[in-house]
Order: structure tokens, then C-alpha cells, then sequence
């Protein structure tokens, strides 16, 4: 969209009375792209389509699933499942090296955190936005050149945090800027010129500048070629030099139109954003194989195809989306997430709205933030059952047994998670969710740990279970079917634990408190058996819960009562 247009409709969503009538079927707002027409000129508009069909929306999103995917084609190379195993990302924004003068990422992430994002890591010149001296901690957004500040320590200091890290077993995605480029940075004062985007009248964007946002910056044009080398080869150099594992490109899916004819790059401002995404993450698989690519919205399924991940503003409570979030919970569902789930996709908008962050939950995808107990607590078990919540044949919004209940299914060979969400104003309770049955399986709310009852009836060759459970008033529960692996007998003064079937690589846990930073404490397993003593461990009474994991990923779980 044109910066007048996006002022102009960003203003009128600011306003505190919604511009759209939510009572009447659907809304929708456009921002037209602005069109420069000769004389004489004959413009052709993009063909549309409107569909009519049968059903609810699961229907229509079927068929629009499905003729998308004629031409749409899965990140190659894939999403690396080491990424696609993480949910919540922390981001450093306010960074730690402003404070102490090195180069510091945080010094502990929880548990339920295994990445974090380094913005503000660049020079921090001691000068204001418009380049005057100025003494004190520097000028914190002098983007474009992307040097590390040597006040600091420079590339090799900074280099160093990121080894700590990565000794850790975490790991660090370094952020830079797609197209706001500080007009006194030495890439700002050798190609402003040429490299800015410009007007229909030709006059250079620069729409961020200003006393308020405390910039002095140009719109550099993504379209420009020799632009979008300089992004690529920035990201190439910067994993080199400092062993990060991703670049997070910012606003990449804004796409500005720009209309120097100079630049050779047509008129279509979404191919500005195509060519950039394809050239950069292209360089940095090339450098990196294992390292990702993310960006700040998708804009688009198109740019879905060059990336690995997404930062989401879907369940965003900053303006001006604050007037319209509230609005949308009917159906808290982010499609893209179940429609194209070869990409990763986290949640950064909710702030301190407590029902975006159960609606991440129930999307399955994680938040980018320091996390809070409920973003933690869900943050662990999305960790812990890795496999289900990054599954590529997610179902939303399955059938369940009571109005205002809804459920999202997240398969694997091995287990399946379903997250319910009930959006009524009182706790609700009973049978409440129909699923397949697996002979020798059980069910286990794993936010709480407690199982979950279940009747089986016949269904055709196979057996469906009826699952009573109960969830708060606009909560979310996460409701596992599991292999039962863990056999736990009272034995006197101990507890005797075995395991039946096979396990991969077992590791036995024990949790005694309900702290989501507990990561519990491990019970030697020998042959397949192991012995608990209730004293030596210091068990509470009551319960405390068992988990069984194979390797990194819960094969099962159960509950231990102690008088």
C-alpha cells in the first residue's frame, strides 16, 4: 500500500469506534495500489473469484487449499526439524550489551525457551538520528551497515556470547532490517540515491522519519536488484562471522511499491518481496544448510515458499489492531498454521492479552516474548510433545460434543493431542470429545498431568472413545491419547515402576512440584525397571507425576498418589 493510504487506514482503525458492521456477515478493507496511467492507457485488473459451496468454512478452505497447492510448493530446501521443534522464542530488543557495554545475550533462558532473537546488536554510534554528536550509550537504530560495535568487543566478542549459547544447547537468529536503512549509515550515504524507493511523483519514501519514532531514515526499495544482493550478502557474512543460526528479516512483507523506472523491477510491489525472500534464504542455505530464515508476517502463501518461519501478529492487543482482536473469537484459529504447516509460525502481538496466549495454544504454535507462567507451562508441553504440535497433517476445528467447545487435532503414528478451547462464560464438564481409539492407549490432560476417563464403543473395524474431561470458563486444555508404557506398583515403602513395550532411548522423570521451570528429577532406569524410594526423593504427599520420554519426547505419563 502507499504511505498515504496506510496512514490514512491505520488512523481510521485507531479510532475507538470499529469502522465495521460485525453483525452482518463479513467486512473487509482494502488499501489500492496506486497506478500511474498514461494517457490512452488501458489498466487490466487481477481476475477474481468468489465461490459458492455447501457446508461450513472447512469446505471452502478445502477447496481453496486445495487449488492453491496446484502451484504452491513447500520450502526447499525443508524447514529444519530442529526449529520446527521449537514454539517459544525470546527476543531481545531491549538488549543486555546497551546496559553493560559487551556483547551479553541473557543470561538464563526457561526452560520452555530454546531460542532467542538478538536485535539492536549493531554499531550504536554516539551521535542523534540526524548524525550530531552526542555523548552517552549511542544511537541504537543506526540500521543498514550491520557492523558489530567495537566498543563492545566487535565480531569476535559478539561471536563468543553466541558460542556460550550454543554450548548451552540454545540457540541465537540475528535481526536485521529489509528496507528502513539510516540515512547517515555508509550504505544509507553511498546509495540513498539510487536505492531508495520512490513516489509516483518521484520523491524519496521515508515514512518512519521523524522526531516521534526518533529516525532519519530511507524506504530502500526491495525491488532494486543490487538492493536485494546487498540483503542477501549481508545475511551470508553475518551467519560467517558470528555462527548465528537464522537471520530474522524485519517488515519484509511490507511491500512498498516503489515507481523508479530506473530500477528495472516492474511494477509488482508482492514480487519485490518474492524475489528478495528467494535470493536471500537461497545464500543463507548455501552458507548454512541448518540455519532458518524468518520474517515479520507472511503477507501471502507466495512468501510462505521462501521461508522457514513467521512472527505473527495474528492475536495482536497493540494498536491499531487492539480495536479488532477482541472481535475475532469465534473462531481463534490461525489457518495458515493448519493449511500449510510445512512453516513454522510463533505469535509476538499478544502483550498482556491472557486469551491471545491461550489461542496460541490451542493454534498450536508458541509466542515470541519473554514468557509469563501460563506461556511457560504451555511452552513446555509444546516442547515435550514436539512432535504432535509440529505435525504436518494438523486438523482444525474437529467435531466435538458441546456447543462452544472447540478442538484442534495434532496426529503422529505414536500419540495424538487434541487442545480444546471453551469459549463459554462457565467451566464446562462431561463427555466433551469423540476421538479414534487405540487398543493399550489412555488419555492425559497434559497441562495438569491428571488422566482423563473414556469410554470405547465399536465404530466399523475400529473403536471410538467418548473422553470426559472438564475445562474452565475460556481456557484451553491439552487432552494426549498415549501408549500406556509405565506400570507403577505400590511395593511397601517404594515404588516399583516397569516399562512395557519398547522404548526408544527411555528416560524416566519425576516431578514433584507444579513449577514450569522444574525440569524434575531423573529415575535410573535398569533393564527397563526402576525403584522409587518416597523418603530419598522427598515425594510429597498427594501426587506428583512420572513422565517416560523417548529421547526429548513424552512417550507417557502417569500420575503417583502417596498417603
Amino acid at each position: 500500500v502507499m504511505p498515504t493510504v496506510h496512514k490514512s487506514l491505520r488512523e481510521e482503525m485507531r479510532a475507538k469506534e470499529v469502522p465495521f458492521d460485525l453483525s452482518q456477515g463479513i467486512s473487509m478493507a482494502f488499501s489500492p495500489l496506486t497506478q500511474v496511467v498514461a494517457p490512452n492507457q488501458t489498466v487490466t485488473l487481477p481476475e477474481a473469484v468468489v465461490g459458492v459451496h455447501e457446508g461450513d468454512w472447512h469446505e471452502a478452505l478445502k477447496r481453496y487449499t486445495t487449488w492453491v497447492r496446484t502451484w504452491w510448493r513447500a520450502p526447499n530446501p525443508k524447514v529444519p526439524m530442529w526449529f520446527r521443534r521449537y514454539f517459544n522464542v525470546c527476543a531481545l530488543h531491549d538488549s543486555e550489551s546497551i546496559k553493560r557495554s559487551r556483547y551479553s545475550g541473557p543470561e538464563q533462558l526457561r526452560p520452555s525457551q530454546q531460542m532467542f532473537q538478538w536485535a539492536l546488536w549493531w554499531e550504536h554510534p554516539e551521535v542523534d538520528r540526524l548524525n550530531r554528536p552526542k555523548a552517552g550509550d549511542g544511537y541504537r537504530v543506526a540500521m543498514g551497515d550491520y557492523r558489530c560495535e567495537p566498543r563492545w568487543g566487535g565480531t569476535e566478542a559478539m561471536r563468543q556470547e553466541i558460542k556460550r549459547f550454543h554450548d548451552a544447547g540454545l540457540t541465537a537468529v540475528i535481526y536485521i532490517q529489509s528496507y528502513l536503512v539510516w540515512k547517515h549509515s555508509r550504505i544509507g550515504k553511498e546509495h540513498g540515491s539510487d536505492w531508495v524507493a520512490r513516489s509516483p511523483s518521484g520523491a524519496p519514501l521515508e515514512d518512519w522519519t521523524s522526531e516521534e519514532t526518533n529516525m532519519d531514515v530511507w524506504d530502500f526499495c526491495v525491488g532494486h536488484p543490487a538492493y536485494q544482493d546487498y540483503l542477501a550478502n549481508t545475511s551470508k557474512r553475518l551467519l560467517t562471522e558470528t555462527g548465528a543460526d537464522g537471520i530474522y528479516l524485519d517488515s519484509m512483507a511490507d511491500a512498498y511499491p516503489c515507481y523508479d523506472k530506473s530500477h528495472g523491477h516492474g511494477d509488482d510491489p508482492a514480487k519485490f518481496s518474492l524475489d528478495t525472500l528467494r535470493k536471500v534464504r537461497k545464500v543463507i542455505k548455501a552458507t548454512k544448510p541448518q540455519a532458518i530464515l524468518q520474517i515479520e508476517d507472511p503477507c501471502s502463501e507466495q512468501n510462505l515458499q521462501f521461508i522457514d518461519g513467521v512472527w505473527l501478529k495474528e492475536f495482536e492487543m497493540y494498536p491499531p489492531m487492539s480495536n479488532y482482536t477482541p472481535n475475532f473469537d469465534a473462531y481463534p484459529i490461525y489457518f495458515l498454521r493448519f493449511y500449510f504447516p510445512e512453516v513454522w509460525f510463533a505469535d509476538w502481538g499478544t502483550g498482556d492479552y491472557a486469551p491471545g496466549w491461550r489461542w496460541s495454544f490451542f493454534n498450536g504454535i508458541g509466542t515470541c516474548r519473554w514468557p509469563n507462567e501460563y506461556t511457560a507451562r504451555t511452552g513446555r508441553v509444546m516442547q515435550e510433545n514436539a512432535e504432535a504440535f509440529a505435525s504436518l497433517h494438523p486438523e482444525p476445528m474437529v467435531e466435538t460434543e458441546k456447543e462452544g467447545v472447540y478442538a484442534n487435532r495434532f496426529p503422529t503414528e505414536s500419540k495424538t493431542v487434541h487442545t480444546v478451547y471453551n469459549r463459554n462464560e462457565d467451566a464446562v464438564s462431561g463427555p466433551l470429545l469423540k476421538v479414534s481409539h487405540k487398543r493399550g492407549c489412555h488419555y492425559v490432560e497434559l497441562l495438569s498431568g491428571r488422566e482423563v476417563s473414556f469410554e470405547t464403543k465399536r465404530y466399523g473395524r475400529g473403536q471410538l472413545a467418548l473422553l470426559s474431561f472438564e475445562v474452565p470458563a475460556q481456557e484451553v486444555v491439552a487432552v494426549a491419547r498415549l501408549p500406556k508404557l509405565l506400570d507403577v506398583q505400590e511395593n511397601g515403602k517404594r515404588l516399583t515402576v516397569r516399562l512395557v513395550g519398547q522404548v526408544r532411548r527411555p528416560r524416566l522423570v519425576l516431578l514433584t512440584t507444579d513449577d514450569p521451570d522444574d525440569m524434575g528429577k531423573p529415575v535410573t532406569l535398569r533393564s527397563g525397571r526402576a525403584e522409587i524410594d518416597p523418603a530419598k526423593v522427598e515425594l510429597p504427599k498427594g501426587w506428583s507425576r512420572l513422565k517416560l520420554f523417548a529421547g526429548d519426547e513424552l512417550a507417557d505419563e502417569t500420575t503417583v498418589e502417596w498417603p
